[in-house]
């Protein structure tokens, strides 16, 4: 018996061509699904106390900051256990639905202000609870504060709070975002992270800047997603 493969549908293909050799004026999608990595690799690098080169933060010596939720941002495997009793935990994944889950995990798409470069930066991720404001606890408080090296007060915190990611528009065949922390100062009004970033004397170095392992997984994973959409015609 001689079996056939099934014939291609010549439309389908000659529309997912065409489509992929308009990839350029689908870029916004995919700078989106990027914009959602970089904020969501801050947000679960941070609650899991890691650098922005997945190295464990170095704990605060003024309050108990821990070493941060190590399950965030991981998903624990299928009722399976290793030989010593430890559970199998996977990098949990941003899905291809990535505007619901942006919802989801209270970050909305924003018009970014003419600071940004006005037309060129048409979007960002920003937190809900966004406030470009100073916030300045008193001593007290961040001493009883339980939260990570960098987040005392978990995801209320300006580190996450105050991260936006936005579109740096195109060049040539590249799809440019770009992000940092805004809004971030002490009582003088004065700016931190870098003492923060690179340390100072006695304080230890502890940099958040960087793409985690959890976050260049998902970077991979989205842009997967768009190709997959564009082939498809989700896009068009």
């Amino acid at each position: 018996m001689i079996s056939m493969a099934p014939s291609m549908d010549m439309d389908l293909l000659e529309a997912s061509l065409d489509r992929l050799s308009r990839m350029d004026q689908y870029s916004m999608d995919l700078s989106s699904r990027f914009q959602l990595v970089l904020q969501e690799d801050n947000r679960v690098g941070i609650l899991m106390g890691l650098d922005g080169a997945s190295t464990k933060l170095a704990p605060t010596k003024y309050r108990n900051s821990g070493r941060g939720d190590n399950t965030v941002g991981m998903k624990p495997a299928k009722a399976k256990k290793t030989a010593s009793g430890r559970s199998f935990f996977f990098f949990s994944e941003i899905p291809r639905e990535h505007h619901a889950y942006a919802a989801q995990v209270n970050l909305s798409a924003q018009v970014m202000p003419s600071m940004y470069g006005g037309a060129m930066a048409v979007g960002n991720y920003k937190s809900n609870f966004y406030d470009p404001s100073p916030k300045n606890s008193d001593y007290d408080m961040y001493r009883g504060a339980d939260g990570p090296p960098t987040a005392p007060f978990w995801e209320q915190s300006r580190v996450i709070t105050n991260y936006v990611s936005y579109d740096a528009g195109t060049r040539g065949p590249d799809v440019r975002v770009m992000s940092q922390w805004e809004g971030i100062s002490n009582e003088r009004n004065e700016g931190f992270l870098p003492e923060l970033f690179y340390g100072k004397g006695r304080i230890p170095p502890r940099d958040l800047t960087g793409l985690r392992y959890w976050g260049k997984y998902n970077a991979e994973l989205q842009m997967a997603y768009f190709f997959q959409d564009l082939d498809e015609g989700v896009l068009a």
